[in-house]
């Protein structure tokens, strides 16, 4: 990932947020590339799509079960729905 413009704040910042995950995600990790960062996921960190899928089926049968959804998930759905179909709607007008 590469900063926008000219600020420098930036990955000071994003070593401290990535540092802070390190506590609940160890080994991660942000390697300087000049400009550019990498953020850096040991293998055994990483999932596949099967294994993302489950983990996600289970959070939310979780939240099936406790008959609400938590604020926070709320915000992401409305965030991810509005993705998806701001990009259909924009997929559908280059196809015209």
């Amino acid at each position: 990932m590469e900063p926008v413009g000219t600020n420098t704040a930036f990955g000071a910042a994003l070593e401290a947020s990535v540092k802070r995950l390190a506590v609940q995600y160890p080994g991660i990790s942000v390697v300087s590339q000049g400009k550019r960062f990498h953020i850096s996921i040991p293998q055994e960190l990483k999932t596949g799509h099967e294994a993302h899928f489950a983990e996600v089926l289970q959070r939310y049968l979780g939240f099936l079960k406790a008959g609400k959804v938590p604020a926070w998930e709320i915000k992401n759905m409305i965030a991810k729905y509005y993705v998806t179909t701001a990009g259909q709607a924009m997929a559908k007008e280059i196809i015209k």
